[in-house]
């Protein structure tokens, strides 16, 4: 439905509900809404399927500044594994061009913590991003021969110039195992790498 709303601004409250969408021989269902003013909306949505669901809500605002979205939750299934939002945030989509995040953070479910956190743009850049004792035993699906056990963090930021910006990593993995009957007996490894890039130039170093 549409109707004028407060300061002359069209409003409208839209509805989208599909109990079944064939695609690629699946079938799934999606329900998503939107209620309010170019300026200042509420979303959510939902949808489903035999790989997995989505879900989340928010706002989405505009000022002179530019636009804000706001993710009230968020959280995602798929492949026996969880993802979801740890807190309310929001990210800025300034006038200028520049992108602004605060902190996002988000929580895998056997374990794991996803950040990122800083501005891209328009000129310059500090973005920084981590990833937080994931559990190596989630990529046991895709290699069930070899059953990896530990954990592995990590930690990306680029800085400087958008044009030609520095990125900096470090890969931290601890108690990295196989657990295969074949495996057994082996030592309990380490992994640490840290590298570099700027335009075409890369360095990188590893110790195990």
């Amino acid at each position: 439905t549409f109707a004028a709303a407060p300061g002359g601004e069209q409003g409208f409250d839209l509805r989208l509900d599909a109990p079944r969408i064939a695609y690629a021989g699946n079938e799934g269902t999606v329900r998503a809404t939107a209620k309010g003013t170019p300026s200042a909306l509420e979303w959510s949505v939902q949808g489903r399927a035999p790989e997995g669901s989505l879900s989340g809500r928010g706002k989405v605002s505009a000022s002179a500044e530019g636009r804000r979205l706001e993710l009230e939750s968020l959280e995602a299934q798929g492949l026996g594994e969880s993802l979801r939002l740890a807190s309310p945030t929001h990210v800025a989509l300034d006038a200028d061009g520049g992108v602004r995040i605060p902190g996002l953070a988000l929580v895998l479910g056997r374990g794991g913590r996803l950040q990122a956190a800083g501005r891209w743009g328009p000129e310059r850049a500090d973005l920084t991003a981590t990833l937080t004792s994931l559990p190596l035993s989630i990529a046991g699906r895709f290699a069930p021969d070899l059953r990896p056990d530990g954990t592995i963090s990590a930690e990306v930021r680029a800085s400087g110039p958008v044009s030609r910006p520095e990125i900096r990593g470090t890969v931290q993995a601890n108690g990295l195992k196989v657990g295969a009957d074949w495996g057994r007996g082996l030592p309990v490894a380490s992994l640490r790498s840290e590298g570099r890039l700027v335009g075409q130039n890369a360095q990188l170093r590893a110790e195990l």
